[in-house]
C-alpha cells in the first residue's frame, strides 16, 4: 500500500471507530479446525495428539472424499482461462486481451501464476464458504494486482450506514500490517451460499461434516484393526472364579507379552482359560457399504457426480461428453457464473464488456467429433474456414474469411419454382441488304403453307408438260 492509501485507512478507522459492528463467523468455522493457508502450524485433534503423532486438521479436513471434492472443482476451475470481451453490435464477441482487467486475472501477482491463484480461490471457497482477495491499486486508481487472504484473518465490519468494512490481519505478501481496515471497493468478497447473513458464506462442509468424520471414524478403525495385524481386541475368560489379584497379573503379564511389538507370538492358556473377541468382523459391521455411503453423501454436499469419486464403470467413450456436460450444468456452472459476477463488480465491467471463462479447455471434444462439427458448421455457413481453423490453432488461409452455402438451399417462398430460370430467347439477327429479298436465307426455315403452294405449283407444271408431249 502506498501512502495515499494508509492515511485513508486511518482515517476510516479513525471515523469508523466505535461504530463498526462485527458480523458472526460462519458455522463450523472457528478455533483450529481448517488448515491454515501459512506454515508453522501443528494441528492437533485432542491435547497431547501431536506427541503421539496424530496430527490432523481437524474432524473432517483429512477425509479422502472431502479432498477430493475440492480437488475436483478447483482444479477444474483453474484450468479455465479467465477472458474479458466486449460484445458487437452484431452479436459477436470480440476478445479484449490487452484490458487492464484481463491482464491482472491472467498474471493476478508475482508470486503466483493464474492456475495456482484460481485453485487457491476456490478452495478457500469450497474450505470456509468465504475467498478474500485485495485489489492494490496503482496511483492511478487501477488494480493491478489480486492478494488472496487467509480467512481466518478477516473479520467483515458493518457501519451503522451500511457501509461494509474488511478488518485485516497482518498479511505479508499482500504487504498489510495488523488491524488493516479495508473498504468494500478494495476487496473482492467470494461467498457460497448465504444462509445465516448476506456477507457470510456457507461451507458445504456445514452438512458434510457428520458424513465426513464418520468416514474418518471408519479409516481410523481400519488402521487401527491392521496395525494389530488383524487382531481384533477381546477377553480372557476363566471355568471358574479367579481372585482380583490373579485376574490384574493375568492381564498385565498378557499386555506385556502380546501387545504392541509383540503381537504375533503364541499364547498358552492353562486351567481351561479362553480367549474371545469382542471386536465386530468387517463384514458384520457392513464397513465398505458404510464407507461408500459417506462418499457419496459429501460428494452429495459438493455436488460433485459420484462416479468421479467411487465407481467409474458406468462411464464409457459414448457417454463421457454428456457426462462432463451434465457435470458443468450441475457442478461448475454455478461456481463460474458467481465469479464472473464479482469481477465485473470489483473491475466496474458495464455494458457490452464482460468478463467470461474460456470453457473451450473442458469442452474440447474428440479430433473425429470436432472434424464432423466444424463440417457441418461450414456447410451451413455458419462458420468460415478460417474460424474453424482458428478453433483448432491453425493460421489463417487465403479466401477462407467467408461463408460457404449450398447452391440447393432456398427461401420456402420459393419452393415449387425451378431452381434456376430459363434463358431469355435470342434476338433475330438483321437481313442483309446484298441477298434477294425473294430467296431466303440460309439457316431460315419456312413456313408450312408457303412449303405446300411450292410443291401444288411444280405438280401443276409438270402435268403441263406431259400434256404438251402428248399433243
Amino acid at each position: 500500500m502506498n501512502l495515499l492509501d494508509r492515511t485513508l485507512t486511518s482515517l476510516i478507522r479513525w471515523r469508523t471507530r466505535g461504530a463498526m459492528t462485527s458480523l458472526p463467523a460462519p458455522p463450523g468455522f472457528g478455533g483450529n479446525a481448517l488448515p491454515s493457508l501459512s506454515h508453522g502450524y501443528v494441528h492437533e485433534p485432542f491435547p497431547g495428539a501431536w506427541q503421539a503423532n496424530k496430527e490432523c486438521f481437524g474432524p473432517y479436513g483429512i477425509f479422502s472424499a472431502v479432498y477430493a471434492c475440492i480437488a475436483i472443482i478447483a482444479g477444474d476451475l483453474a484450468k479455465l482461462p479467465p477472458r474479458i470481451r466486449t460484445m458487437r453490435a452484431d452479436g459477436s464477441k470480440v476478445d479484449l486481451d490487452k484490458h487492464a482487467a484481463a491482464v491482472v486475472l491472467n498474471s493476478p501477482n508475482t508470486y503466483q501464476t493464474r492456475v495456482d491463484f484460481w485453485g487457491q480461490f476456490m478452495s478457500s471457497a469450497l474450505f470456509t464458504g468465504n475467498t478474500y482477495v485485495f485489489l492494490a491499486r496503482d496511483p492511478n486508481n487501477v488494480i493491478r494486482q489480486m492478494h488472496i487472504l487467509d480467512p481466518r484473518r478477516v473479520s467483515c465490519m458493518l457501519a451503522e450506514d451500511g457501509s461494509v468494512f474488511y478488518q485485516i490481519g497482518q498479511e505479508r505478501l499482500a504487504e498489510l500490517l495488523g488491524g488493516n481496515m479495508i473498504p468494500a471497493r478494495d476487496m473482492l468478497h467470494h461467498r457460497l451460499l448465504t444462509l445465516t447473513h448476506p456477507l457470510v458464506g456457507l461451507t458445504p462442509l456445514y452438512a458434510a461434516g457428520v458424513s465426513a468424520m464418520t468416514g474418518q471414524t471408519i479409516q481410523q478403525n481400519s488402521y487401527s484393526f491392521f496395525a494389530n495385524m488383524s487382531r481384533a481386541s477381546g477377553v480372557l475368560t476363566s471355568p471358574g472364579k479367579i481372585s482380583q489379584d490373579l485376574a490384574n497379573r493375568l492381564k498385565t503379564e498378557w499386555d506385556q507379552n502380546f501387545k504392541g511389538g509383540s503381537m504375533g507370538r503364541t499364547a498358552v492358556l492353562g486351567e481351561g482359560m479362553k480367549w474371545e473377541p469382542l471386536t465386530i468382523s468387517a463384514a458384520d459391521a457392513q464397513l465398505i457399504e458404510q464407507l461408500k455411503w459417506s462418499i457419496e453423501d459429501v460428494a452429495r454436499c459438493f455436488r460433485v457426480p459420484s462416479y468421479m469419486l467411487t465407481d467409474a464403470s458406468k462411464v464409457s467413450f459414448k457417454n463421457a461428453e454428456q457426462l462432463a456436460r451434465n457435470y458443468y450444468s450441475q457442478t461448475l456452472q454455478y461456481h463460474l457464473e458467481s465469479i464472473e459476477a464479482r469481477i465485473d463488480q470489483a473491475f466496474d465491467l458495464t455494458g457490452s464488456t464482460f468478463c467470461e471463462f474460456d470453457l473451450a479447455a473442458m469442452m474440447r471434444m474428440e479430433f473425429d467429433a470436432r472434424m464432423a462439427a466444424y463440417q457441418t458448421g461450414i456447410q451451413s455457413g455458419v462458420l468460415t474456414i478460417n474460424e474453424a481453423r482458428k478453433l483448432e490453432e491453425l493460421p489463417p488461409m487465403k479466401g477462407g474469411d467467408e461463408p460457404l452455402i449450398q447452391t440447393q438451399y432456398r427461401p420456402l417462398s420459393m419452393a415449387g419454382q425451378p431452381a434456376t430460370p430459363p434463358p431469355p430467347p435470342a434476338a433475330d439477327p438483321p437481313p442483309d441488304p446484298d441477298e434477294d429479298e425473294d430467296e431466303p436465307a440460309d439457316g431460315d426455315e419456312t413456313e408450312p403453307d408457303e412449303e405446300l403452294n411450292a410443291l401444288a405449283l411444280a405438280v401443276a407444271v409438270r402435268a403441263r408438260a406431259r400434256l404438251r408431249l402428248a399433243a
